[in-house]
């Protein structure tokens, strides 16, 4: 992943964190189940795939024209923290195949950013767990935005933080929502199928099955494929 002087090439890599990097949508799912169960949520059957915790909360309660305090809420945000530190302690969020070797790769070469509708306190813990949070130059989690996905505001920040035009960043993304966001911002965007069916990305620049044996090269040649 070199650093040209023209937009034609990668300057920095832009991540999400749940779904792209970690295996743990389901993870998300149980603990937020866990904190609704004594509210008697009527839970959908799919999981709330590139939603951030507050906005699956706020779906749920006007789903039954429930109200919803601020003061309830960062309850309930801060009970689903509780849930998933005691899941990272038991070790149960793993890396998907080739995630953690591309941020290595990359980070040699240029930025390396996770931009993520996650909440900062649920994300660096894992990031640390893996070793690979000091590869990162930057991670924008909800707190830092006032839109999240499918808002562009999370992938425009990261850009900014990095001091880059947001069309000379790659981001990869598993969901539609993260997708509109990257595509939105003006990233090109590359989704992984690991939690969505290709159909549902068909909007990205660029489908994978998978990170395994991906390179900065590999990235860079999609780039240029694609302008």
């Amino acid at each position: 992943m070199a650093t040209p002087a023209t937009f034609d090439a990668v300057r920095a890599l832009l991540l999400d964190f749940d779904g792209v990097i970690v295996d743990s949508e389901h993870l998300h799912d149980q603990a937020l189940r866990a904190v609704c169960a004594p509210l008697g949520f009527d839970w959908p059957g799919e999981p709330f795939i590139g939603w951030s915790d507050a906005d699956v909360l706020r779906h749920l309660h006007a789903a039954r024209d429930s109200p919803l305090t601020a003061r309830a809420l960062d309850d309930l945000l801060a009970r689903k923290t509780e849930v998933v530190l005691r899941q990272v302690r038991a070790g149960l969020y793993r890396a998907y195949p080739g995630a953690i070797e591309l941020i290595e790769a990359a980070s040699e070469a240029g930025p390396v950013g996770v931009c993520s509708a996650g909440m900062r306190a649920q994300i660096e813990p894992v990031l640390a767990q893996l070793g690979v949070l000091p590869r990162l130059s930057t991670i924008v989690s909800v707190e830092d935005v006032a839109l999240s996905k499918p808002d562009p505001a999370p992938y425009l920040l990261a850009a900014e933080r990095l001091a880059l035009e947001p069309r000379s960043c790659v981001a990869i993304e598993d969901s539609p929502r993260g997708v509109t966001a990257a595509k939105g911002a003006g990233c090109f965007t590359i989704a992984v199928a690991h939690t969505t069916s290709p159909a549902q990305l068909a909007h990205a620049d660029h489908i994978l099955t998978s990170l395994s044996g991906v390179t900065p090269p590999d990235l860079a040649a999609m780039l240029r494929e694609r302008r």
